[in-house]
């Protein structure tokens, strides 16, 4: 038991400084779509959809 508690404490230990001086994700994944049609497309259609959730709904034929 005693070795299993030390190699976790190793291990975080390890994963502690990886944390504290890492590259923040969005510096080390940023601009990986770029020059994406797929994901300019699905940019654009999600822009679409937002513009729709935020419509004001139709009147109801019957409460005219």
């Amino acid at each position: 038991m005693e070795g299993r508690v030390a190699q976790l404490e190793r291990r975080l230990a390890v994963m502690e400084r990886k944390a504290k001086g890492g590259v923040p994700a969005w510096v080390k994944y940023g601009g990986w779509a770029e020059n994406d049609p797929l994901y300019d497309e699905a940019m654009k259609l999600g822009a679409q959809w937002r513009k729709r959730q935020n419509r004001k709904p139709l009147r109801d034929a019957r409460s005219r």
